[in-house]
């Protein structure tokens, strides 16, 4: 039985291969372009939210920083290992 669902679920697999790579070929000039396309926009968004999330965490270490609140790394490192160790 299962032999047969493999054989099947192939043959369907070519058939729709077989079905599909002309219309492929014959739309790839609209495809290509607008694959690329929404990959430069969705990278472009990616990449201009990975900057807000950098300038928002600056400024806020900024912001810390010069109201006296910053933290140097040891003490950051020390305050979390006081958790571990009660």
């Amino acid at each position: 039985m299962l032999l047969f669902l493999s054989g099947l679920t192939f043959t369907g697999t070519v058939f729709a291969l077989v079905m599909a790579t002309p219309l492929v070929v014959l739309f790839s000039p609209v495809l290509v372009p607008a694959g690329l396309a929404i990959l430069l926009v969705t990278t472009g968004f990616l990449f201009s939210g990975g900057c807000g999330v950098a300038a928002i965490t600056a400024l806020s270490w900024i912001h810390n920083y010069v109201q006296g609140s910053a933290r140097s790394l040891v003490q950051m490192v020390e305050f979390q290992f006081s958790f571990l160790y009660k």
